[in-house]
């Protein structure tokens, strides 16, 4: 069992692993929530002059491990256009 000292660290970003125990593939399903709660996820993306340049559209629940696709701007673009309707 760890103690309070350890409970209190700071942990690495690459450290935090979640168990995978309570993980589901949600894909196609896009959201900015995890159905845990979460709404940190782990994602693959490439950077050009200090921004994000490209990014995989997959990503990861950094709690659970599930599995969503990314939300974009297109999204966003068409769910507007649908609640115009």
């Amino acid at each position: 069992m760890p103690s309070p000292e350890e409970d209190n660290e700071l942990k690495n970003i690459i450290d935090c692993v979640p168990t995978y125990e309570h993980a589901v593939d949600y894909r196609p399903m896009i959201t900015h929530e995890c159905a845990c709660g979460s709404i940190m996820f782990r994602i693959i993306a490439t950077f050009q002059d200090y921004e994000i340049a490209t990014y995989f559209l997959d990503m990861e629940c950094i709690a659970c491990g599930s599995r969503y696709n990314t939300p974009t701007p297109v999204d966003l673009d068409e769910l507007q256009a649908e609640e115009q309707l």
